[in-house]
């Protein structure tokens, strides 16, 4: 997801550079020059785009449950403690889910399906010409 907003913003932001690791390189220049992280850059493609604070909530959302540790921690801890077990997920081994991870399975699940909407509404808008929003 971070590729695809940094990817978007590199097109508006350079759109003379043909090149698109040469569009990448100017982006991070002006990332760090204006202190700019990924969770700005979501904001402004989101409006942008008019799509508001989709790609930085479901970007958050991601983040905090299924990519830091914390989050993934937090999901086992309370897999543990509803079902008295640590999810298969949980572990680096591969292992059978169990109708116990159903719960967090249906969550990551929902969470890819809100990622693929948002790149196909994200991709139908480029199409029809971002630049003109």
């Amino acid at each position: 997801m971070e590729t695809l907003v940094k990817s978007y913003i590199s097109d508006i932001q350079f759109p003379d550079r043909s090149f698109y690791q040469e569009r990448m390189e100017l982006l991070d220049k002006d990332n760090r020059e204006f202190n700019r992280n990924i969770t700005k850059m979501m904001v402004y493609l989101g409006e942008r785009l008019g799509i508001e604070n989709e790609f930085k909530d479901l970007w958050k959302e991601i983040s905090d449950k299924w990519i830091h540790t914390k989050g993934i921690m937090n999901n086992i801890v309370e897999n543990i403690t509803e079902h008295s077990n640590a999810p298969p997920w949980g572990f680096i081994i591969p292992m059978e889910y169990t109708k116990d991870d159903i719960k967090e399975l249906k969550q990551l699940n929902e969470n890819v399906f809100s990622f693929r909407n948002l790149l196909k509404k994200s991709i139908r808008i480029y199409l029809d010409g971002f630049e003109n929003k």
